[in-house]
């Protein structure tokens, strides 16, 4: 047997040598062994990476993020042929080497899925592969499966192309008559039954007819019988396919209720021991696999969550089907999305992609909704595995994608792996590796990117500094571990951070992280004055009081016209606030604006202003303080010019109480202003 496989191997690929045995289990140590598995799990990843690298760009074999995937592979495919050539058997989602199954993951799952659905069953390596080779294979890996316009199949494509290092074959020659799963040679009743399943809605109804008065359990017993009858007709070709379930599918989606659960409840019963069971379980996407889960429990007869959990302790799901099943159970369903707390998988409308789309899709990108958001979950997936330089390859190549991505679905849902991942590197503090990310999303928010596609990036950029995220990185009780850190982190998100910071300040009501997130906002605002001037609009008076506040703390002398603009905010917080920046900004400049502002209408602006200027130490404070004294109109507001006088640190301040306590000269202030007057300025000289 080993020998006529050999041979058609050769034929399949005839400049490729027969495959050897490779080394056996009993030939390795246990070390070795070890060793062995995980060369051969490496390698794996690195093809399935590289295969999301090409196609993102196909074709293009001098794209950096393939020229990265070429050089990893290599490196991965040397230490993986130090036992001799690389081979491995084909099933499904499964690699199988003649050390047994191949522990599995996304990619590795997802790379042999690509592999079986062009009916390959081999695979062999004999020595790095170059480019080209790769590209070769890439390239007859990226043709939808089945085409009829293609007449090779993966082997054929190495072949023609002069590949040596590797070679594939396949289930059974690929002809050129494009007949579907039922190829040429397959007998009349084969061909008829097959076009019978093209017609499910006929089909289904001759066997609820041929049920008869049976009961829905017995009936679902004989129309089982007959789905198996139909199998065992067909030749081994569509039994291997994917094609047969989803028609498969199709029939039984259109039997009535009932009879649909009793034979659901049979599948689920034998999954473990029925092929057919087997197949038309695993062909489910997880939704579709969840809502029979919770229909099993409408009778009452079964626990929809110990039916997951069954699943998913016999190895045929992940325990990604227990959280959906709790959730549709909860009633945690958005239109055809069921909602798992940040995860979800979407179930497309039936009238837009048929059961068989739906399948492979799921299955290749496990619950996303498109192969080219698992190449970018691949990439992103290597990242931690790669030196400085192969980084930047791979943020290059987000940044490529995000910014040709038209779909808004897809692209939603690669900038949630970018926020979950973002928000991540925020936690450790991972400073190079947040501007990595951050240069990456800014593919989707370019000037010449449409308007749309910006506003849904910059949204996930908004999710990642969320209220919770910022109450992390700014903690009263936990103060800021790293304050130089924390404050250049927030400074990477440029204005989207002072709008994130501008925000959590305008909510938060505790006076001691309101003074932690001000102090934060001073340094991120820096060169980015033109943002903060934008909350001076804002309609809450408290939030634009705050952006007054965060411009003269920033401390520059760009912002003083914004400051001089806020004096006439229609708030009078507002304008007391721009009073205080202005003097701490400028001191003694701020002289003639405050003199407007001390006529202010507002009896509290004007005592803010009387307040300001007697902190000023320079002589020119203390006239101008003599010079409200006489021209104020209320006799209160001249009372706050002579207290401010009498506190003022300047000895000006004595000599100016003295002469407005003068009753010589004009203008004179009224009588009993001067007598306070003279008595404020006693007690500055220490009289009675």
């Amino acid at each position: 047997m080993a020998g006529e496989q050999d041979t058609r191997y050769a034929a399949s690929n005839p400049e490729a040598a027969p495959p050897t045995a490779g080394p056996a289990p009993s030939e390795l140590s246990p070390v070795e062994s070890v060793e062995h598995e995980r060369a051969v799990m490496v390698l794996l990843r690195q093809l399935s990476s590289g295969m999301s690298a090409y196609r993102l760009f196909p074709g293009d074999l001098a794209q950096p993020s393939f020229v990265a995937a070429v050089s990893r592979i290599q490196d991965a495919a040397e230490k993986a042929l130090v036992w001799g050539p690389f081979q491995t058997e084909i099933n499904g989602n499964r690699f199988t080497t003649a050390a047994g199954p191949v522990p599995s993951d996304d990619r590795i799952e997802r790379l042999a899925l690509a592999f079986y659905r062009h009916g390959a069953e081999h695979l062999l390596v004999q020595e790095p592969p170059d480019a080209r080779a790769l590209g070769a294979l890439y390239e007859a890996l990226s043709r939808p499966a089945h085409d009829s316009g293609g007449s090779q199949g993966i082997g054929t494509a190495l072949r023609v192309a002069g590949v040596q290092s590797m070679a594939v074959r396949e289930v059974a020659p690929q002809g050129a008559t494009g007949r579907g799963e039922v190829g040429k040679g397959s007998g009349q009743e084969q061909r008829e039954l097959w076009e019978r399943l093209g017609e499910p809605d006929k089909l289904a109804q001759e066997m609820v007819h041929a049920a008869g008065s049976y009961s829905p359990t017995e009936a679902a017993q004989g129309i089982f019988a007959r789905l198996r009858h139909i199998v065992s007709t067909l030749p081994e070709r569509a039994v291997q396919g994917v094609q047969l379930y989803g028609r498969l599918h199709e029939v039984i989606a259109r039997l009535p209720q009932a009879l649909r659960r009793e034979l659901m409840a049979i599948l689920l019963g034998r999954i473990t021991n029925d092929p057919l069971a087997e197949r038309l379980i695993g062909t489910m996407t997880d939704a579709e696999l969840t809502r029979v889960l919770v229909d099993q429990g409408e009778d009452g007869r079964s626990d929809p969550m110990d039916l997951a959990r069954r699943l998913v302790s016999l190895g045929v799901r992940r325990d990604d089907v227990v959280d959906l099943t709790a959730a549709l159970l909860l009633g945690q369903v958005e239109g055809k999305t069921i909602m798992t707390g940040a995860d979800r998988v979407v179930e497309p409308a039936s009238e837009e992609t048929s059961p068989v789309a739906r399948t492979v899709s799921n299955l290749l990108a496990r619950g996303l909704v498109s192969a080219k958001q698992e190449d970018v979950r691949a990439l992103r997936e290597a990242f931690p595995e790669t030196a400085d330089d192969r980084l930047q390859v791979a943020v290059d190549a987000l940044f490529d994608y995000l910014r040709i991505e038209s779909d808004p679905d897809r692209l939603g849902e690669v900038l949630g792996i970018w926020s979950k991942e973002t928000m991540a590197t925020l936690r450790r503090h991972d400073e190079d590796y947040l501007s990595r990310l951050l240069e990456a999303v800014d593919g989707a928010r370019e000037e010449d990117v449409p308007t749309e596609k910006r506003s849904v990036a910059e949204a996930s950029v908004k999710q990642v500094l969320s209220t919770e995220m910022l109450a992390e990185l700014v903690s009263v009780s936990q103060g800021l571990e790293d304050p130089e850190s924390t404050v250049r982190m927030l400074d990477l998100f440029g204005d989207t951070g002072v709008d994130c910071l501008m925000e959590d300040l305008a909510q938060e009501r505790d006076r001691g992280r309101r003074a932690l997130l001000l102090s934060v906002l001073a340094h991120v605002a820096r060169g980015r004055y033109y943002r903060v001037a934008k909350w001076l609009s804002d309609q809450r008076w408290y939030v634009a009081r705050n952006a007054v506040t965060v411009l003269y703390r920033s401390g520059h002398e760009e912002v003083i016209p914004l400051l001089v603009e806020a004096t006439h905010h229609r708030e009078p917080a507002v304008r007391r606030e721009a009073a205080r920046g202005l003097v701490e900004m400028t001191g003694i400049d701020a002289l003639p604006h405050l003199r407007a502002l001390a006529g202010d209408q507002d009896q509290t602006v004007r005592a803010a202003v009387m307040a300001a200027l007697g902190t000023m130490v320079k002589p020119g404070a203390c006239e101008t303080l003599g010079s409200l004294a006489h021209t104020l109109k209320d006799p209160a507001d001249r009372r706050r010019a002579l207290e401010a006088l009498s506190r003022h640190a300047s000895p000006e301040a004595t000599g100016v109480l003295e002469r407005l306590g003068s009753a010589k000269g004009s203008p004179r202030l009224p009588w009993k202003l001067r007598r306070y007057a003279r008595d404020l300025a006693k007690k500055r000289q220490g009289k009675k």
